[in-house]
């Protein structure tokens, strides 16, 4: 997906965004992995990623790891909306 693109619409929705490649990467990258394997298995040709979505302020979690449910719900669209207006891989 073009991770660029969609990390540049998100802050310019004024969004929090940061491409993270930290040691937690690993289980994000076994899940996408399990998942695009299945897909390829079945005959299916998507297209896919991992996006981190934070707590919302009313969940349990580090205070800085909290967002408003509004601007996480608007984030995923944000992001979504980025990965369809940019098909290229980035």
């Amino acid at each position: 997906l073009p991770v660029n693109a969609i990390l540049l619409a998100m802050r310019e929705a004024g969004l929090p965004a940061e491409i993270s490649n930290s040691a937690g990467s690993f289980v994000c990258n076994h899940v996408f992995y399990a998942l695009m394997h299945e897909a390829a298995a079945c005959g299916h040709r998507w297209r896919g990623d991992f996006l981190h979505v934070p707590h919302a302020f009313d969940a349990t979690a580090r205070p800085q790891a909290k967002m408003k449910l509004d601007d996480i719900v608007r984030g995923i669209y944000v992001a979504l909306n980025a990965a369809a207006l940019n098909p290229a891989s980035g």
